[in-house]
């Protein structure tokens, strides 16, 4: 799964702003800029994240998905 793009988190930005009452003719440049450093941040936290392998369960125990962890 991508992380969303910039354009996708703007207006979830401006509504987040209204609803904390900040205001003003540069809000949306505001908006703009809180919105690029969120895009580029989870865009790098994708690329990095890695799924540790699970350890399987021995077959007389069953089968197991073996389940992996985030590092």
């Amino acid at each position: 799964m991508p992380a969303p793009q910039k354009s996708e988190l703007v207006s979830e930005a401006e509504s987040l702003l209204k609803d904390n009452g900040i205001e003003g003719e540069n809000m949306g440049d505001l908006a703009d800029a809180l919105a690029d450093a969120l895009a580029l941040a989870l865009t790098q936290l994708m690329s990095m994240v890695q799924v540790a392998p699970g350890i399987p369960v021995p077959p007389p125990a069953g089968p197991s998905a073996a389940p992996g962890r985030l590092l």
